[in-house]
């Protein structure tokens, strides 16, 4: 519904999946443990508006966590999402992202990857910032 627009910048997914369907009352505990949950898969936000066919955004930002092959991963997902730029987060390093003011990225685009080093995610933001111009400053379509 906000499309069209010349960027968009996806945040990260809250959630991949889902309940299938949700419990009317509270579910009890009982003698047979816990209950079995049948899980269906989210909407794809990012790709639906990487891939849409006509009001795709001219540039389309998405983010990954990853915890191995995270250059490979993440340009895996640039190319399935149909974004042109993943800002990639490694979660297995416990100082930084999750539960602190700092963070780390890598910023993956089709042609190149530039390590953003270790800073306060606000500045990590300006730097994300920063590229997205970039790449909108080099766009001849516009």
């Amino acid at each position: 519904a906000a499309l069209p627009a010349d960027v968009a910048v996806m945040a990260a997914a809250v959630a991949d999946w889902r309940v299938a369907s949700e419990a009317d009352e509270k579910i009890k505990k009982g003698p047979a443990g816990a209950p079995a949950l049948h899980l269906v898969e989210n909407p794809d936000i990012l790709a639906t508006v990487g891939r849409h066919p006509t009001l795709r955004p001219r540039l389309v930002v998405g983010f990954a966590a990853e915890t191995e092959n995270l250059i490979a991963n993440a340009t895996a997902k640039l190319e399935r999402k149909g974004a042109d730029l993943i800002v990639l987060n490694d979660v297995s390093d416990t100082g930084i992202g999750f539960d602190s003011n700092e963070n780390a990225v890598t910023l993956v685009t089709g042609e190149d990857e530039r390590e953003v080093p270790r800073a306060a995610k606000s500045g990590i933001a300006d730097r994300i910032l920063a590229r997205v111009v970039e790449i909108r400053g080099t766009d001849q379509t516009t």
